[in-house]
């Protein structure tokens, strides 16, 4: 179905929702968005390249996702196996990511898909790009906390104050070495892990008992 809805997508229609966007054409195609007679449509991956579902966006901005449909990772073909992977919010800040020459994947929300994230990421250096709100830094935080497990470096950048999202900033003319200083210039989150002594367990069940 994804495959049938790239197809029926004309250049007019992507070169259309690259400029409301204010994304490339070239990182949209690479999304392999196409187009289902009323919405443009975004497939989403398990993480291992399997379709498992639809994100539809009609001209209004509306999304809602294919009856059936598993939410998934946006994962853009020919992505480099290597080097700093950027992890954003939804497809259209993972185009504009792409545009500044980034390996890049979004998932749908700031809360969503944990674990397909980290066994997509294992192994990889990954900065999460957050949105300027509570629940983006947040959501951020809890997928960190996931990835220093599986990845041997993470980091969470945000745009400037004054930006809501990747795609805002672009607009206002972020560079790719901006981008770059940005993610070097953040902090490397380090693993927390607890533990507890055979003593102190012993201690805890001789006192539930």
């Amino acid at each position: 179905m994804a495959e049938h809805y790239k197809q029926l997508l004309t250049d007019d229609r992507l070169n259309s929702l690259a400029t409301v966007l204010r994304v490339s054409a070239v990182s949209l195609n690479r999304l392999n968005v196409g187009w289902d007679g009323k919405a443009y449509t975004f497939p989403m991956s398990d993480g291992f390249g399997k379709t498992i579902g639809i994100q539809r966006r009609f001209l209004n901005g509306r999304k809602v996702s294919v009856r059936s449909s598993k939410i998934g990772l946006f994962i853009p073909a020919d992505l480099p196996t290597e080097g700093i992977l950027l992890i954003c919010e939804g497809p259209t800040d993972t185009a504009a990511a792409l545009d500044l020459g980034f390996s890049a994947a979004g998932r749908p929300n700031c809360n969503s898909k944990i674990k397909m994230v980290s066994r997509f990421a294992k192994g990889r250096e990954v900065a999460i790009v957050a949105d300027i709100d509570d629940a983006g830094e947040a959501g951020a935080e809890k997928l960190a906390a996931k990835l220093t497990l599986c990845c041997p470096d993470v980091r969470i950048i945000c745009p400037p104050a004054s930006f809501k999202d990747m795609r805002d900033w672009l607009r206002a003319g972020l560079t790719a070495e901006e981008l770059d200083k940005t993610i070097s210039s953040a902090e490397s989150i380090k693993t927390k892990v607890r533990f507890r002594s055979a003593r102190t367990r012993t201690e805890q069940v001789n006192e539930r008992n």
